[in-house]
């Protein structure tokens, strides 16, 4: 009996207690009730009063107002949009140009806006505006060329798009002229001789503990981002041929002779390396410009052939028949060519494939390098091998399988860019601090505009110092087996093809060192790029045109704007880099205003735990930025139709670069470094070499999918 008593008495305890939990909790209601009943009282009593205020402000009187019969009443103009100070620094983080904009509070009255739109809008003669797009809310895949993307501005991101301006443009004629004139009166020294006067060609010790697979990864993300199109001569028969502003001889054509979009460099008579070869001008075409979508006239702004976004275009294309041309169609696979390599085309002018051997892909550089090459190709293999394991576990169509598989390769290809790649360039801290790395599933900011910025694309991302001038192929035991020089395999990727080079050559990306970024270039670039014969072209002079070209802003506008500096003299530029290279460029040009945006950035000290100077990580930052938070489809972002599962998004972030190698060299390439962007550390036991069926190296769980 005492046993039933004890259960019983407990029994009634617990029923107590939960009976006095509930009555807690609906006191908490009442409590919250009343609160939001007089907090609504209380608005409508300062709405009232409002009103009754206005209505004494706007009173009729004689003499005012005395064609009015009667009032309207005002419609109350929409909330802004609320962004927190936490949402803002997440997407902006401390980019300079990344902004938040709420909304307007204040909205035009009817009466404004009726003639507004009564007024004639300016628009360029004999342009028809382009038409509206109309997109599938409910689509899993983002589109090939890139539309569709931002529901709200569905032409954001898209190919043949005009490149963003950060800055106004500094054209001539404030139109399309390009840049000539120095802002001390007279003409700015030509290209040519900027570059052979700030700029050296020379090799050093290397970048630190990283490794040839940063400089090249970033190449392969530049052609993902963005290329603009020359002008061209279209011959009788419909194709296409490069236009010639020098003769034979190296010699500038007669006015009479040259095309009017020629803007060829000059190459001074007392020219360093160029004089033995009685070289007195380089060849240089101008980009063509995109018009407006809406026909409204503006400064010139060059096209993106490529789309806004990280979508892996270089691989599958930006339109509908270039993927068809790389698609096999069957079983969701692209095509390879004999020895699992990328589809092989016949060489042709065009192409500027000189080889015996030529291969296509989604972008028309893929045979520029034979490093590019080569990474071209493990993500095409990347492709089918992750198609052929989504085959075993799924009977899907082939374009079910296709564009799973696209959707499986971007993801990899976006988390490794941001984790691995990008904190290598910007640094860890500065990474993590601005918000390119880590994990931020409802991010996405649909008035964030990623369209690729002109600074950026024409000289903010152009890390052509870090380039080696020699290619360093690996033996499994870890020598140096052979050296290519680069200068050799520029649109020549038949050594790609040779027994075992590939397997080597993936291994020296992994082992040998870039360049440090700064003012010293390889001699392979800079005046042996793309040879013929005995000379070839000053990489870095054309870069230099391109920005005048483009009309880019000055290296101090840039400058001020990213660091917040008052620059007003040479003086002021030493925050940023050495008092030799002020100098060396004080001896170049007449004022501080002129320095080319290319030479500035590449003459800064670089920023700490960066790769890159303090300039150029701020361009490179806005980019990426935009890239991740304005993408509605990018890898982590939840909510969206094409989003990944929480199991799936967990086997997405194991990709590594090392796992695509381990995955597609091929046979012979079965030890590599965890992170393999940075050196093995032997003496401190730092991401040692290790197999590539060791857990270090994670793989993905493809039956998740």
């Amino acid at each position: 009996m005492t046993g039933r008593r004890v259960k019983r008495e407990a029994q009634r305890s617990r029923r107590r207690r939960r009976r006095s939990r509930r009555r807690r909790r609906r006191s908490r209601r009442r409590r919250r009730r009343s609160r939001r009943r007089k907090r609504k009282s209380r608005r409508r009593r300062r709405r009232s009063r409002r009103r009754r205020q206005t209505s004494r402000r706007r009173k009729w009187k004689p003499g005012r107002n005395s064609n009015r019969t009667s009032r309207r009443r005002r419609r109350r103009s929409p909330r802004p949009q609320r962004v927190t100070q936490r949402r803002r620094s997440l997407i902006a983080g401390r980019g300079p140009f990344t902004f938040c904009k709420p909304q307007s509070p204040r909205r035009p009255s009817p009466t404004r806006l009726s003639r507004l739109e009564r007024r004639p809008a300016q628009r360029v003669p004999n342009c028809t505006p382009e038409p509206a797009i109309r997109c599938t809310t409910s689509a899993k895949y983002r589109t090939i060329n890139g539309q569709c993307n931002n529901l709200r501005h569905p032409r954001w991101g898209s190919h043949f798009r005009g490149l963003r301006r950060l800055f106004d443009s500094t054209y001539d004629d404030g139109v399309f002229v390009a840049r000539s004139k120095s802002a001390a009166g007279g003409l700015l020294e030509t290209s040519r001789k900027i570059s052979a006067a700030t700029l050296r060609s020379d090799s050093d010790a290397g970048a630190g503990h990283y490794t040839m697979s940063v400089v090249t990864f970033g190449q392969f993300m530049d052609h993902d981002l963005s290329i603009s199109p020359h002008f061209q001569l279209q011959n009788p028969n419909g194709t296409l041929s490069p236009i010639e502003c020098c003769d034979k001889k190296g010699l500038e054509m007669p006015a009479s002779l040259k095309h009017p979009q020629c803007l060829p460099i000059s190459v001074p008579a007392s020219d360093p390396f160029y004089k033995k070869y009685k070289i007195r001008c380089m060849n240089f075409v101008r980009s063509i410009p995109a018009p407006d979508p809406l026909c409204r006239p503006r400064p010139a702004t060059q096209i993106n052939e490529l789309t806004g976004w990280m979508d892996c275009s270089q691989v599958y294309g930006t339109t509908d028949e270039k993927a068809h041309e790389l698609r096999a169609f069957k079983a969701g696979l692209l095509k390879t060519s004999t020895g699992n390599m990328l589809p092989r085309e016949i060489p042709q002018p065009a192409t500027n494939c000189t080889g015996r051997v030529c291969f296509i892909a989604g972008d028309e550089r893929v045979n520029e390098n034979t490093l590019l090459t080569l990474f071209h190709t493990v993500f095409v293999r990347e492709h089918n091998r992750v198609a052929r394991e989504l085959a075993k576990h799924h009977r899907w169509t082939d374009e079910t399988l296709y564009q799973e598989a696209r959707r499986i390769v971007i993801g990899q290809w976006q988390h490794i860019a941001y984790h691995e790649w990008l904190p290598s360039i910007v640094g860890f801290a500065y990474a993590h601090s601005v918000g390119l790395t880590g994990f931020r599933p409802r991010a996405y900011v649909p008035f964030l505009n990623p369209d690729v910025s002109n600074e950026f694309s024409t000289a903010g991302f152009r890390l052509h110092s870090m380039v080696r001038g020699v290619i360093e192929l690996v033996s499994k035991i870890g020598s140096i087996r052979k050296r290519l020089k680069l200068q050799e395999n520029f649109f020549r990727p038949d050594s790609l093809v040779v027994s075992n080079v590939f397997t080597e050559m993936a291994r020296g990306l992994t082992r040998q060192q870039p360049q440090t970024f700064g003012p010293t270039f390889a001699k392979a670039v800079h005046g042996n790029l793309f040879k013929v014969d005995a000379v070839g072209l000053d990489l870095m002079a054309l870069n230099i045109q391109r920005g005048r070209d483009h009309g880019i802003p000055t290296y101090a506008t840039v400058a001020a704007r990213c660091h917040g500096l008052r620059i007003s003299g040479w003086s002021d530029l030493l925050s940023l880099m050495t008092a030799a290279d002020t100098a060396r460029l004080k001896r170049s040009y007449r004022h501080w205003r002129d320095i080319d945006l290319f030479v500035g950035i590449n003459t800064e000290r670089p920023a700490p735990g960066a790769l890159v100077g303090p300039t150029t990580r701020c361009l490179i930052t806005d980019q990426f930025l935009r890239a991740r938070y304005g993408d509605r489809f990018f890898y982590d972002q939840a909510g969206q139709r094409g989003s990944f599962t929480t199991a799936q998004l967990r086997e997405i972030r194991k990709a590594s670069w090392a796992r695509l190698l381990c995955d597609n060299v091929g046979r012979g390439f079965d030890a590599v470094q965890p992170l393999a962007f940075i050196k093995p550390i032997n003496f401190l036991g730092l991401n040692p070499v290790v197999s590539c069926n060791s857990r270090r190296i994670q793989r993905l769980d493809l039956s998740k999918f």
